[in-house]
């Protein structure tokens, strides 16, 4: 795993407990057993501190303390209420709200569908369908991810991370109308491309950073163990979280401070590396901290 600009908090969570990844909520088909390893493994955090240059560094699983822990007080006085939306959506995988009405929810659905939902419950419609594409027949397998270009008022582009029907991954931006409700299928540009070796652990979350760079995570390749040994492998993009600029040329170009922009240990494109499934990140509003939600094993 790699030092950089930003403190990365990753957090090894019990997602494993439904199955080696969220990928299809209410149907769930588990690759690999929890039970193989004891509940400690799944409940050690890992804290990778930042240095002020970004360079490859050792891989620990020693607990470190965060340095952004949160005041008791407050932690004392939170409140955490759930509140139904809606039971209209087949096998959501991801949520987001409108850049310009947070009012608005858009709604992924594994099948390789958006729908547009307002917070009151109120369905709209359909945002994108590209069914067409998407390959979703297995359990981690589908439309995984989506983010919101941070100029979304003015360009209208939007990114998604889904399988194809090879079960390979494919991120592409598409544009919305003018409207903004709807998005045009046909207005695909892909960005990158990765080949998957097997169904499972596919990653899938796209996020842009305070720094405007969009991040993508891509699981290890599947099966169980690492069986492809490429979360340790920085040849390969898998098992990573990437760092990629999208708003210069006609794909996406490498910030110049990644960590293996000039290491050839590691592609250019990877930010972190040594992860088995980063099912879900997300960055801290307020200290740019980066919590990485680790399917783990």
């Amino acid at each position: 795993m790699s030092r950089h600009s930003v403190r990365v908090v990753l957090t090894i969570l019990l997602l494993g407990i439904v199955g080696c990844s969220a990928g299809s909520i209410g149907q769930v088909e588990p690759t690999e057993s929890i039970l193989s390893s004891p509940t400690s493994d799944f409940l050690q955090p890992i804290v990778v501190r930042a240095s002020q240059t970004p360079q490859p560094a050792t891989f620990s699983t020693e607990s470190i303390t965060p340095t952004t822990a949160l005041p008791p007080a407050l932690l004392e006085n939170a409140h955490i209420t759930l509140r139904e939306i809606s039971r209209e959506m087949d096998r959501p995988t991801a949520l987001a709200a409108s850049p310009d009405n947070p009012e608005r929810l858009y709604v992924v659905e594994k099948v390789g569908r958006i729908q547009i939902v307002q917070r009151n419950g109120a369905k709209e419609n359909v945002f994108l369908d590209i069914t067409d594409r998407v390959g979703s027949s297995s359990s981690e397998q589908g439309l995984l991810g989506i983010a919101f270009d941070p100029d979304y008022a003015i360009n209208r582009n939007f990114y998604v991370d889904y399988t194809d029907m090879n079960g390979d991954t494919v991120v592409s931006r598409f544009t919305a109308t003018g409207e903004v409700s709807v998005a045009d299928s046909s207005s695909e540009n892909v960005i990158l491309q990765v080949a998957q070796p097997a169904v499972n652990h596919n990653g899938g979350q796209l996020a842009f950073g305070h720094d405007g760079y969009l991040y993508i995570a891509l699981g290890d390749g599947g099966l169980a163990n690492d069986a492809f040994g490429n979360a340790q492998n920085g040849r390969t993009l898998l098992g990573s979280i990437l760092r990629i600029d999208v708003h210069e040329g006609t794909r996406y170009t490498i910030p110049q401070d990644n960590p293996f922009i000039n290491n050839p240990g590691g592609q250019p494109e990877i930010w972190d590396l040594g992860l088995r499934n980063p099912w879900r990140f997300s960055f801290d509003r307020q200290t740019g901290d980066l919590y990485i939600a680790d399917v783990g094993q």
